[in-house]
């Protein structure tokens, strides 16, 4: 959660654009369901 207040912040602050925020959203929540996902069940870790 402090993630996304860090990333609002920059984007606000014209550190980064906002399509790269968006980018960065898409990508860590990407990764972060998936990780979530794996650790959930076991059996996902043997696809990967």
């Amino acid at each position: 959660m402090t993630v996304l207040i860090v990333l609002l912040l920059l984007v606000l602050t014209g550190v980064i654009p906002l399509p790269v925020a968006l980018f960065l959203f898409v990508f860590f929540g990407f990764f972060g369901l998936s990780f979530m996902m794996s650790a959930a069940s076991p059996s996902a870790v043997e696809l990967f």
